[in-house]
Order: C-alpha cells, then structure tokens, then sequence
C-alpha cells in the first residue's frame, strides 16, 4: 500500500465505531466500518468488470458521501480516478474518453441515453445513490490484475489549462498527494477534534486535497455538502459543529450581502477560520465579512500542477493583500533577465518545485518549466518578511469562481457551430465570480445578419454542450482578432483592445 491508501484505510479501523464522513443531502453519518464495507462493495463490483492496476476511470457526480468512498476504492486498486464536473455533457466527455482511450466513466442516471457507445451497467448501490459504470470496450480484459499501489503510481489524472490556454493533463501520484495533504494539516495545525464543511466540487483539487484528504489524514470529521448553499450556510455550521471550511472569494462575497445569510445567521463559535483560495480576495470583501460575522480569512495560494498548495497565511499572522508564505513549497520569483530569486520587491513569474509538485505533464510539456521549476504563469514579488504578493498573470486561463477554464476547450465547442467561422475565448471583469465567460465571434459569411437571433442561439448552444461553469456570459461579434505573425489569435492583446 502507498502511505496514502494505508493511512485511510487504518483510519476506518481505527474509528470504525466513530463518524467519519457525512452525506449533507442525506443527513446521513458513515462510520469507519459502514466506509470500510462500503469500499469493499466498490473495488469488488469493479473488478468484476475488468478495471485493472493503471486504469483511467472517470467520474462525473456531484459531491456526496459515495464520491469520497468511490475514491478510496479506486485508490486501494490502483486505479486512476479523473474526476469531471457533474454538468459536463456526455459529448464532450466520450470525445475525451476516445482521444485518451479511456475505458470506465462512472456517473448517475443522467448519463443514461439511448444513443451512445457504452455498455452501461448500474453498480451495487452502496447507499441510495444509483451509480452506473459505463464502459467503452466490454471485451477487454476481465482478468483480475491486483497490484499494490506504491507512491509513484499517479491516483488522480486533472485537467487544467497549465502556463498556457491549451488544456494539459495533470497527473498526481499517491506520493504527490500524501505529501501535499500533510502540509495542509501542518499548516493548518488540524486535529481529530476538527470538522470541515466540504463545499467545493471534487473535481476540483482544493476540495480533494485540502478538505477532505488532509481532515481524514488528520482523523477529523468530513460534512460533505452537494453545493454551496447561502441559505443553508450558517446552520450547517451550527449544527454539524463545523470548525473550518475551503471556499472561494464569490462564496465570502455572497455570505455577506445575501439576504437569507444575513437573516439565517446566528454566532458559529465552532467556527474557527474559513480558508481562501484560488484568485484574489479584495481587501473590501474581506474586512466586511469579518465584520459582519467576526469569522477570520486566512488567504492561500495553489494549483492543480501543486496539488492545491503553495502558500498559506498563517493562522495567527496574516496579512492583507498576500497569499501568505510558502507552505512546504520551495517558491522563487524567475526575473525578465532569467534570473531566480527571493529578494524583496523583485517581480516575476512564480516558480517552484517540492515533493508535491509534479515534474511533467501526463502528456509531457517541457516548455512548462525552467530547469526542474514549475512555470505558475502566475506574476508576483516577495515581501521584506518572506510574504508572497500576486500581481497578475501570463497565461490566458479564465477563473471563474475558483474554476480554472482553458479558453481553446470552449472555443473548440462553439467553433463546431456552423454559423461560427472562428472564435475566441477570454475572461472579463466580474464582481461575483472574479472572471466570466465571454465570447467573441467571426460568423461565416451568410449567417452575417440579425446578430441578435445568433447571440441568443450561441448563449444557447453554450448552456447545452459546456458544463455550467464555462457557459458563456455574452457573445460579441468581430470581424478580425489580433494575430502574431503566425497566424494565431493573442487573446491577451484582445482582452487590453475590449477591456
């Protein structure tokens, strides 16, 4: 066993009689033992259907008690979970599986068509959830092939956009993630007394790693919500005792000025900290919030490639306006003259390396690094006491709420509509969500007219074939985009143009 796997699976025998993991939509608790049982359900109904050591299964579900059991099984196998979001369409998903020769997709009933290239197979419900297992190639295999996963074996396969706006696969073994997990709980100084509200989706690698790997390294409590819920927020804290939770800016945002937060809230005193991450928390936001609530922000700093840490404030000694200081990272800032350092006020690319941060892509990219450091693409400088400040960023990703969005993956979507000659991706300025969506449009030559009746049919097309998150925010038309010499589109010469 990895240290990963080994460590989860002593804590279910070491708490087998205490609660471990609760289903927020259920309002159900799972003890070690009902966890341990319910693993052993999973790695025996997916054998039985051919998934060896080193196979790819993706997932696409909403956060629930069985998402994290389903993990924990994949793992044990040496598997490769690839989590997706729960509002990815099938398309998009097959044309990923065909192009990677992935096998295994596991999903609830709505993956259920009767137009498509799965055998599909509904899994032992474990609880009452109906899990499907839909596989491209039933043929294959089907000989029991157990291996024991060690720490370089990858767990988790992520897509993200890397330094650049193409997407890039990012592959985190089982050391990757161990490693990562036990800085979380350093950092945080986490105990078997904590509880946390896990309310980002997990497909992201801040609720894998920060919320719920690092609480359950630690022997804490995991409250596992399908959403963030404004409504619901204050009492979920009241009443399962919650201590912390990993959030986004648009969450502190909306807690304050939503009517029902405001109405619904009443003094947390379990509640400790919330945790921000993944852009930057306005200094307004911020103050009036733990005004409001008296609840402290503690800002951070991390990425898939890292395997969501980099930089935390500390607990007792944050500062405004700093992602904090490196957190088991070794970070350094790479000048315009080619130069690493960590002297105070020299600005630069982000770069790092540490036992947590990959050293390749999955599908290898060496532009991505300088030597053996990780290019963030990310711009910023250190303080005179070692604090890391962001200034801005090379690459063309959007962040959208904390969702990191590569503008070539919703291009290559629209572009497939035939009224649509070219198109181009980029993120404008929003107060809720950091970033939104926006397109803009070269239409083919017949299709020039009513641009309003093709606004409405993009934002349309959009909502139907992107997961929610990368649907588009407006459409605006063009007839040419700025090109370097080769021909390629500088959507960040397009953004400064329409800003």
């Amino acid at each position: 066993m990895s240290q990963l796997t080994d460590s989860l699976n002593s804590q279910l025998t070491q708490q087998a009689d205490k609660n471990i993991i609760k289903d927020e939509a259920r309002n159900k608790w799972y003890t070690g033992n009902e966890i341990r049982q319910n693993v052993a359900l999973f790695e025996q109904a997916l054998l039985r259907h051919g998934v060896h050591f080193g196979d790819v299964l993706v997932i696409r579900l909403a956060n629930s008690a069985d998402y994290a059991i389903l993990l924990q099984a994949i793992w044990n196998l040496g598997g490769i979970a690839h989590p997706v979001a729960a509002t990815m369409p099938l398309e998009q998903i097959s044309e990923e599986m065909s192009h990677y020769h992935y096998r295994y997709l596991i999903g609830d009933p709505s993956l259920i068509s009767d137009d498509q290239q799965f055998q599909v197979t509904q899994l032992e419900p474990t609880n009452s959830l109906n899990l499907f297992l839909l596989q491209t190639d039933p043929t294959v295999g089907g000989k029991e092939m157990i291996q024991v996963p060690k720490e370089q074996d990858l767990a988790l396969i992520m897509n993200t956009s890397g330094t650049t706006g193409s997407p890039k696969r990012v592959g985190l073994s089982h050391g990757i993630l161990w490693h990562s997990a036990v800085q979380v709980i350093k950092s945080q100084n986490l105990t078997p007394e904590d509880t946390v509200l896990l309310l980002m989706p997990l497909f992201h690698i801040n609720a894998q790693v920060i919320s719920l790997l690092a609480t359950r390294l630690s022997r804490g409590k995991v409250v596992i919500a399908e959403k963030f819920s404004a409504s619901h927020f204050w009492q979920q804290v009241s009443n399962n005792h919650i201590t912390w939770a990993s959030i986004v800016p648009t969450i502190i945002k909306i807690l304050s000025v939503n009517e029902d937060s405001l109405k619904n809230y009443s003094v947390a005193s379990s509640l400790k900290y919330l945790r921000s991450a993944s852009f930057d928390l306005s200094e307004e936001t911020c103050q009036t919030f733990e005004h409001l609530f008296n609840v402290p922000i503690i800002e951070g700093y991390g990425m898939t490639e890292s395997a969501s840490v980099i930089a935390l404030n500390p607990l007792n000694a944050t500062k405004t306006g700093s992602v904090g200081v490196p957190v088991g990272t070794a970070v350094k800032i790479y000048t315009d003259e080619q130069q690493l350092t960590t002297k105070p006020d020299q600005v630069g690319e982000i770069v790092l390396k540490g036992d947590h941060v990959i050293s390749d892509y999955v599908d290898s990219n060496p532009h991505s690094f300088f030597h053996e450091w990780l290019l963030t693409g990310d711009i910023g400088y250190f303080d005179d006491e070692g604090y890391l400040f962001l200034t801005g960023r090379k690459r063309e990703m959007i962040n959208h709420g904390g969702e990191k969005i590569p503008p070539v993956e919703v291009e290559n979507v629209l572009n497939k509509m035939e009224s649509i000659s070219e198109s181009a991706v980029i993120g404008e300025a929003d107060s809720f969500y950091g970033e939104k969506v926006v397109a803009y449009v070269i239409l083919q030559g017949v299709w020039k007219f009513d641009l309003e009746e093709r606004r409405r049919e993009i934002l349309q097309y959009s909502k139907s074939h992107l997961p929610k998150y990368e649907q588009l925010a407006d459409v605006h038309f063009v007839k040419d985009f700025p090109r370097n010499s080769t021909g390629k589109i500088q959507r960040t010469r397009l953004a400064m143009i329409m800003s």
